[in-house]
């Protein structure tokens, strides 16, 4: 346990590393989160990716935005993430994990997204990688991101005091569906919103119908029961590629 937290003893503060010659404490997480981060760390610093240059992250993104309209698209962010020099990850939570997802930096130019996919559904896992991609381009040192994502109010639903956590949620947002499309949207339609008018939005959109309930959801525009149908799962299609520590997927303890 020393050698997987780095640390000569397990009876102080554990630190995580984050870039060069840093480290913070996580005194916000309990033990199971903690060796969440560790784990997802670990598994980060065993991957070869491209060269990470800043500038190119929005491009980076607006690649990303067009794997959202099909739920198997999904399967190929791994590998875009690794052509613009940021590690993916997926670990499945232990009992007790309410992360949803983190983002953090091994070097200064080793960026890392992670994330536990512990709720199946679209909406969820777009806002989450988004969420954390905007970490990384704003350059946060450090995000773990708990109760990010609730399987049944949807997207975003804790109160968001941190103005970083703040940012990162618009952006998310806005990467997925400009706000000025989404309000427009909803003052033609709300509040009765339609399966056949969420549909045809989306195709404008060109993006997954599940992602439009997921932020009518958040938006207070959208019962949580409502059109529950269109909330697609892709954990399969992610854990398929990515690198997956649980969900079905199994890594020997010496590979990494």
């Amino acid at each position: 346990m020393q050698k997987f937290y780095g640390t000569d003893s397990l009876d102080k503060d554990i630190k995580f590393p984050v870039a060069a010659m840093r480290t913070v404490t996580l005194p916000f997480l309990n033990a199971a989160e903690k060796a969440w981060c560790f784990r997802a760390r670990q598994l980060a610093a065993s991957m070869l990716v491209a060269p990470f240059v800043s500038d190119r992250l929005g491009q980076a993104e607006r690649k990303l935005r067009q794997l959202a309209a099909y739920p198997k698209e999904a399967r190929h962010l791994p590998k875009i993430l690794a052509e613009y020099g940021i590690r993916f990850v997926v670990i499945e939570p232990l009992p007790g994990v309410k992360i949803d997802g983190a983002a953090f930096w091994l070097s200064p130019t080793e960026p890392v997204v992670a994330i536990s996919l512990r709720h199946d559904r679209i909406d969820g896992f777009w806002f989450t990688v988004m969420h954390e991609c905007a970490h990384i381009r704003a350059g946060d040192a450090l995000s773990v991101d708990t109760d990010l994502i609730d399987d049944t109010k949807g997207i975003a639903i804790t109160l968001v005091e941190d103005e970083a956590e703040r940012l990162a949620n618009v952006r998310a947002a806005d990467a997925l569906i400009p706000q000025d499309e989404m309000w427009s949207f909803i003052s033609r339609v709300g509040p009765y919103y339609s399966r056949d008018r969420v549909i045809q939005f989306a195709h404008t959109m060109k993006i997954h119908p599940g992602i439009i309930v997921g932020q009518l959801q958040y938006k207070k525009e959208l019962g949580y029961s409502a059109l529950r149908d269109l909330l697609a799962k892709v954990r399969d299609s992610v854990t398929g590629t990515a690198l997956t520590d649980g969900w079905n997927q199994t890594i020997a303890p010496g590979s990494v």
